[in-house]
């Protein structure tokens, strides 16, 4: 099924018990909230999510970033979304899935330059084949080379 017809029950419960198994293991939070939030239409969860998430590590930058983003997000505020998860983008923990996202929200906004180096990261660091091709396809609309 593609990724954004479902409903997906299980991806926050997931997130959950693997926070709780490893407290310090932000991938699996960051993913989950990411996917609540953004391509699911399920912002409650996320927030939810990472809330409990900040109670086990309240140092994290990322939680707080997706946070706020997620807030921003509801707004329909694109330029506060952006200047939120941009930081987190060079976090080696930074799931594609927000990196593609945001090259996107770049690409509608106008900021082609920023978009371009993010799909050229998504290229560089990304062993997902969907993601890859995505990339490729936005960059040869831009007409540059991957």
């Amino acid at each position: 099924r593609f990724w954004g017809g479902g409903h997906y029950p299980e991806i926050g419960p997931r997130a959950r018990r693997i926070l709780e198994l490893d407290p310090s293991f932000s991938y699996p939070v960051l993913y989950g909230a990411g996917a609540l939030a953004f391509n699911l239409n399920r912002p409650g969860e996320a927030l939810a999510l990472l809330e409990e998430a900040l109670k086990m590590e309240p140092r994290n930058n990322g939680y707080r970033a997706y946070l706020g983003a997620i807030g921003f997000h509801k707004q329909g505020d694109v330029e506060r979304v952006l200047a939120l998860l941009e930081p987190t983008l060079s976090q080696p923990d930074c799931p594609t899935m927000i990196k593609s996202m945001v090259a996107f929200m770049y690409k509608r906004a106008g900021k082609r330059s920023n978009a371009i180096r993010v799909y050229r990261d998504i290229l560089a660091t990304s062993h997902d084949a969907g993601y890859r091709a995505t990339a490729e396809r936005m960059l040869q609309e831009f007409g540059v080379k991957p």
